[in-house]
């Protein structure tokens, strides 16, 4: 077996070893190490398989197997990359619409405090005028 082939088995099986750690210690949502995991498996079937590696040289037209095992890597890992992109920017417009509806809720809550230290300054005001006028009558 080629160096870069060993290189790229042992890569893998640290990659996958990684990955288990990180969904385990809750580094990382499963979901999202699904798309890692097909990624290294695929990556390590197309690296231990010499049938396939010459079989994709050959529709490639790719004489150094090394160059192709690189490319086949650069390529599953751009998925990869793609679909973490993806998420990324979905959680980011999910933040924005929260944050707009957390500013709309502030909002919302200062007016109805406002609105409540204003009842309370009336009624303040009337208890005071009522206590005031009670005792007129009393005297």
């Amino acid at each position: 077996m080629e160096p870069i082939r060993i290189a790229t088995v042992v890569f893998c099986v640290l990659l996958m070893l990684r990955m288990a750690l990180s969904v385990r210690r809750e580094h990382i949502r499963v979901e999202y190490s699904m798309a890692w995991f097909v990624a290294v498996c695929t990556l390590l079937a197309l690296c231990l398989s010499d049938t396939a590696m010459n079989w994709i040289a050959d529709l490639l037209d790719v004489h150094d197997l090394a160059v192709l095992l690189v490319l086949l890597a650069g390529v599953a890992f751009l998925f990869t990359f793609f679909s973490v992109t993806v998420e990324v920017s979905a959680l980011k417009d999910h933040n924005i619409v929260v944050g707009q509806k957390l500013g709309i809720l502030e909002w919302t809550i200062e007016q109805q405090a406002a609105e409540i230290r204003l009842l309370e300054a009336k009624l303040s005001a009337a208890s005071r005028s009522g206590e005031a006028s009670a005792a007129e009558h009393c005297s």
